[in-house]
């Protein structure tokens, strides 16, 4: 187990088993914003042997503990990021990657009493890879 992600658990109150390790190092080693699916299927090809469930339980705990949030960018689809400075995020309409669009937070009209806890912000179109692709053909 890395011990920065051990101390990191342990912060936000979190027992770091090897299970809830792993999956943190996965989500912070910069994969893009995984589903569940995705995690668990990565996991499993690399040997690692826990369910499915363990993934769903774990995301969720990182969820509700703050340490990750959740991206919806399509109705049916959730994944996840564990960036926590401010950003927007661009969805390829083409290839279906998930990119963080770096932004300064933006200017807020007046919220009449309203607390913000967390701002989502999705652009979606063609990435420069799928625009090249498509001026190709």
């Amino acid at each position: 187990m890395k011990d920065q992600t051990v101390e990191l658990l342990k912060e936000y109150g979190i027992n770091p088993t090897s299970q809830r390790v792993r999956i943190y190092d996965y989500l912070a080693s910069g994969q893009g914003h995984p589903t569940v699916d995705e995690i668990y299927a990565v996991l499993q090809r690399d040997g690692h042997l826990f369910s499915r469930a363990t993934v769903y339980n774990t995301v969720n705990l990182f969820l509700e503990k703050g340490l990750i949030h959740n991206v919806k960018v399509e109705a049916n689809e959730t994944r996840y990021d564990i960036t926590s400075a401010f950003h927007a995020h661009f969805k390829c309409t083409s290839c279906g990657a998930l990119f963080d669009i770096e932004m300064e937070e933006p200017l807020m009209a007046d919220t009449a009493g309203f607390r913000v806890d967390r701002t989502s912000l999705v652009f979606s179109g063609q990435c420069p890879v799928c625009q090249a692709k498509a001026a190709e053909v």
